[in-house]
């Protein structure tokens, strides 16, 4: 193993996150992985039938899917905001990332509905059953959840419910208990420290977006984007994670524990969110965080509201130009007179 933990090779990890860079296979769950460099120096990331090809290894993981979707690249990705904060990102040059806990939403980063707190107790318990007895121990490696495992995590869960644990079970059972109390303590906590910036992602403009996001709407701006140039913009920034929100019913479900800010009620499902995601405690007094960004890269087109009276056209055209960027700038097309 080796501390060489690069930007690059975080790059690199997040750009092949699902598939082996040697065979090409997908990684399946819970298989184990290696990530490090080839003989010649260049990254790899390898399933385990392929590790044989890592000459150097960096770290080694227990692949598991992304709690979210990634759009495609040319996706487009729109931003509906005020006058005001579309010259501060001009004049900034940067993106503005929320903390997740001063959002209005008060399901932002829930795990679900309080009263499912003993379903998913229930759940969480056997999750954490079944991590302890995978893992490595005394010199053996993690262990695949097989069928047995999951079985016998399953009959603890009914012993406890009969009265009926064995010694052995009742440390297992205690361990899982006290780290699931851990993570129960933990997990408000991470929305002082979750920080997001939000995209609508929608081929066309949208009438509704245009109400919501902005206060005045005869004064708001749309910037068009695609998914790649924030990627890019964001100069591939391996902390920071873009994807889809997922809309998820809470009555019948519960978001992940890891997870929660890349899931929403289907309430808000109509608002087709992509987000910009990044967490780190050092940052949890701030209540937000500024991210430089290359506007040329970043914006595609910028829209001025269908409100909007032809002066404020002028303005923005104008505001943009002084400001050094030159990008198109239309008037949105639900502006256009109607052929009755």
């Amino acid at each position: 193993m080796t501390l060489r933990f690069s930007r690059e090779l975080k790059i690199f990890l997040n750009e092949n996150h699902d598939n082996c860079t040697s065979c090409g296979n997908h990684f399946q769950n819970n298989e184990l992985t290696h990530l490090g460099y080839k003989a010649d120096n260049s990254f790899i990331y390898a399933c385990n039938s392929c590790r044989h090809n890592v000459a150097e290894t960096v770290v080694r993981y227990g692949y598991s899917k992304r709690s979210y979707e990634i759009p495609p690249n040319e996706a487009y990705l729109w931003r509906y905001l005020d006058f005001s904060k579309f010259v501060s990102m001009l004049f900034k040059k940067a993106l503005y990332f929320t903390k997740t806990s001063l959002f209005k939403d008060p399901f932002e980063g829930a795990i679900g509905i309080f009263d499912n707190k003993k379903s998913y107790d229930r759940s969480m318990l056997f999750a954490l059953l079944v991590a302890h007895m995978t893992a490595p121990i005394n010199g053996r490696e993690a262990l695949p959840p097989s069928k047995e495992i999951t079985d016998e995590a399953l009959a603890i869960l009914d012993r406890i419910d009969k009265n009926t644990l064995s010694a052995d079970d009742e440390k297992l059972v205690a361990k899982a208990q006290a780290l699931s109390q851990q993570m129960e303590d933990v997990r408000p906590l991470r929305r002082e420290y979750t920080f997001v910036n939000c995209w609508h992602e929608n081929p066309y403009e949208s009438d509704a977006m245009w109400m919501l996001y902005s206060k005045d709407i005869s004064n708001a701006i749309s910037i068009r984007t695609t998914y790649q140039r924030l990627y890019l913009a964001l100069d591939k920034d391996p902390d920071i994670s873009i994807g889809r929100i997922n809309y998820i019913d809470f009555n019948k479900s519960f978001s992940g524990t890891n997870s929660t800010q890349w899931y929403k009620r289907f309430s808000f499902a109509h608002e087709k969110e992509v987000r910009a995601v990044f967490l780190n405690p050092n940052y949890k007094e701030q209540p937000g965080i500024e991210f430089p960004v290359d506007l040329d890269i970043l914006i595609d087109k910028i829209y001025v509201s269908p409100s909007a009276d032809n002066w404020f056209v002028d303005l923005v055209k104008d505001i943009t130009s002084k400001y050094g960027l030159d990008k198109e700038i239309l008037h949105s097309d639900l502006a256009k007179k109607p052929l009755y």
